[in-house]
This record gives C-alpha cells, sequence and structure tokens, in this order.
C-alpha cells in the first residue's frame, strides 16, 4: 500500500511538474503574441500617418494594404484595390517596373525615378524606394513600395533651367 501511495505522489509531483512547465510556455508565448501585436500595431500607426504613399503588395502582387496617402496622392481607396492588382503602370514604364519587380523578389532594395498613373489616369513622376520583407524563417513573404510624387519638383527644374537659359542667353 505505501508503494502504491508513493506512486501515485510521485505521479502528482509530475504531473505538478508538466502542469507548471506548460503554464510557463503559455506565458511565454502569450509574451511573444503580445510583443508581435506591439510591433504590428507602431508599424501601422507609422504607414497611416506617413505623409508619402506606400503600398504592401502580397507575393503574387496584389494589394494588402496602402496607406491614405497613397489614397491622396493617386485617388483609390484600399477598399477598391485590396486583393488586386493596380493597374497604374504605364506602358513606357514596364521594362523598368519588371526590372525592379525581379530585384526585389531577389531581395534587393529598389530605388528609381519612373511613373505612374493616377485612378483618372493622369501621369505622375514618382521616386520609388522598395523591398521585400520575410517571415521569421527567411521566406519572402511580400513587398513594399514607397511612391513619392515628384511630379512638381521636375516641373519646377525644368522651369528654372528654361529660364537660366534664356537668362544668359540674354547676358551674353
Amino acid at each position: 500500500m505505501k508503494e502504491l501511495q508513493k506512486g501515485t505522489t510521485t505521479s502528482e509531483n509530475e504531473l505538478q511538474k508538466l502542469k507548471e512547465n506548460y503554464e510557463n510556455q503559455i506565458k511565454s508565448l502569450q509574451k511573444q503574441l503580445d510583443d508581435s501585436i506591439l510591433a504590428e500595431n507602431r508599424a501601422l500607426s507609422v504607414l497611416k500617418v506617413s505623409p508619402i504613399p506606400i503600398v504592401i503588395y502580397d507575393m503574387a502582387g496584389k494589394v494588402d494594404y496602402f496607406n491614405e496617402a497613397f489614397t491622396k496622392v493617386f485617388g483609390w481607396e484600399l477598399d477598391e484595390l485590396k486583393g488586386d492588382k493596380i493597374d497604374f503602370v504605364p506602358a513606357e514604364s514596364l521594362p523598368e517596373t519588371i526590372e525592379a519587380i525581379k530585384k526585389m523578389v531577389a531581395g534587393a532594395k529598389v530605388e528609381l525615378e519612373t511613373t505612374r498613373y493616377t485612378k483618372d489616369r493622369k501621369i505622375l513622376t514618382v521616386q520609388v524606394s522598395a523591398g521585400s520583407f520575410n517571415d521569421k524563417s527567411g521566406q519572402l513573404i511580400g513587398t513594399f513600395v514607397i511612391l513619392r510624387d515628384i511630379t512638381e519638383q521636375k516641373r519646377l527644374a525644368e522651369e528654372l533651367k528654361a529660364n537660366e537659359e534664356r537668362y544668359s542667353s540674354v547676358l551674353a
């Protein structure tokens, strides 16, 4: 009988240790989850307040997210394009865009000046900075594109150059 009680006590001790081990694992997993949620909320807050358009794509090139600045500059609402591709690359910009996508998928950072259509088909000159991101295991899971509208800046630079040329010819 004592041996049976000793065996039961040992089993109870083992069960208690298992219980404590599981509780510690649950606490650790909960902390990881809380930390992940906090990091995601921080990143989303930065995206939301950025004055520069930012688009997050899945690996099929479909929109996962874009910020309010994208809507302001390009005219589309997120619910119009979420889960779809954006048809905003003019034909003359397609080759460089395809090359940039290849580089991003290979893990490289991409920077280029190119053109994009707005929803109403107006052409904008944009400075693009883009890259890709991976999950914890290193698997590529998406890309991001930052599109800074430099249309007005380019127009003013051309106007300034024309004025400088006109004045230099008058002074010569």
